[in-house]
């Protein structure tokens, strides 16, 4: 893997030299041994999900002392991933200069490994500068900030791994589909709700078991705008918001100290999600906090496809809540629709969006199943969404 270090003469934060500073993407008393490395590359995936259309460029951003095992393993696996499939290039930087939209403009997308930072575009040092210093290394992130939205909203992708959004910055949560709100930590096993979902099919359809620590929302509405593809299989494990839960450890934050194991009490555990920002694409998983995700082949085969959507070569439906939707309405859309109803339709001049199969109606912000290509079931879904 390519590290890159750009320097700014204007900001102070460059003081150090190039080869220190890229000493501290991790703390630099972890690496990864020969026995983790080998057990990375063993378990990567062959060949991509899909050809590259043309060379891809990945920027994979991460530096987190706090996660060193996570962040080094996640630099590592993804440089790997390129390598032996061939997907595409991975370019690794600590140094937020390297959003800068100049810097920025050559890549197709970013990976931003476990950034578990309230401001993970401030440099490193920065509670040592100077007060002069600091403002303007503070002006500098408002640039570099907006550098990344603009990159992902004006076509570009993004992809996020685990403590990618650990982050007290707003408006990339805002991107990303929302932040954690606890951890579910133990043995647990994953499901694909979507098995035939481009960004799932790599699956097989398989649940999977592994030890981890798996990111919480304690939002009701948190599948609101995400297109959801991985959640705990709660046909397989106790549910972690019930106090007899097999040695699954719950953590809720901003409640207190106390862990609260009443969390999530409709069961909906969501692991990992698509989604559109603009023009762009969006993947997140949640799975990474533990070096032995990092070699888990389930865990990679979802990376590489969730990857290769954000760089824009693997196509797949990200409108959002369209699988939720199915299941809800599955069996209760007819293609039988009263006059009324299609005159409504057409007088509203409502878009019905394409997918492989069934057709997804947009209503006010309401979604609904049309499960045949006429005018009726749209004019039925319609009715449906509208209610």
């Amino acid at each position: 893997m390519r590290y890159v270090v750009i320097l700014a003469i204007s900001l102070a934060t460059s003081a150090a030299p190039a080869a220190e500073k890229a000493q501290n993407f991790w703390d630099p008393n972890y690496v990864v041994s020969e026995t983790t490395a080998r057990a990375i590359d063993e378990a990567l995936p062959d060949k991509p999900v899909v050809a590259p259309a043309r060379p891809r460029k990945l920027l994979v951003y991460g530096r987190v002392p706090t996660h060193p095992g996570s962040v080094a393993c996640c630099f590592k696996a993804i440089e790997a991933m390129g390598n032996k499939t061939g997907a595409f290039e991975a370019v690794a930087s600590g140094d937020p200069l390297v959003f800068l939209p100049e810097n920025l403009q050559q890549f197709d997308a970013v990976l931003m490994n476990n950034t578990h930072e309230s401001h993970p575009m401030l440099p490193v040092n920065f509670k040592t500068l100077s007060d002069e210093q600091k403002a303007a290394a503070s002006q500098r992130e408002a640039m570099l900030q907006k550098s990344l939205l603009d990159f992902v909203a004006g076509g570009k992708g993004i992809a996020g791994i685990h403590g990618a959004v650990a982050t007290g910055w707003a408006e990339y949560l805002e991107m990303m589909g929302g932040p954690f709100g606890g951890h579910v930590t133990g043995q647990v096993w994953v499901k694909p709700v979507e098995p035939e979902h481009p960004v799932c099919a790599p699956l097989n359809g398989e649940s999977f078991q592994l030890f981890d620590e798996i990111y919480v929302s304690k939002a009701p509405d948190f599948r609101k705008g995400l297109r959801v593809l991985l959640t705990l299989d709660l046909e397989k494990m106790a549910d972690p918001s019930k106090r007899r839960n097999g040695g699954v450890r719950v953590e809720i934050y901003g409640g207190g100290a106390t862990p609260d194991l009443s969390i999530r009490e409709d069961g909906d555990y969501v692991i990992s999600w698509v989604r559109r920002y603009g023009k762009g694409r969006v993947f997140y998983c949640s799975l990474g906090h533990e070096p032995s995700s990092y070699y888990n082949p389930h865990v990679l085969r979802h990376y590489l496809a969730g990857i290769q959507f954000a760089l824009g070569d693997l196509e797949a439906d990200a409108v959002a809540g369209a699988n939720a939707v199915a299941e809800a309405l599955r069996g209760h859309i007819t293609s039988i629709a009263s006059e009324s109803s299609v005159d409504r339709l057409a007088r509203h001049k409502k878009i019905a969006q394409r997918r492989s199969g069934p057709i997804v109606i947009v209503h006010r912000g309401a979604w609904a199943l049309a499960p045949e290509n006429t005018l009726e079931a749209y004019a039925a879904a319609m009715d449906q969404a509208g209610k």
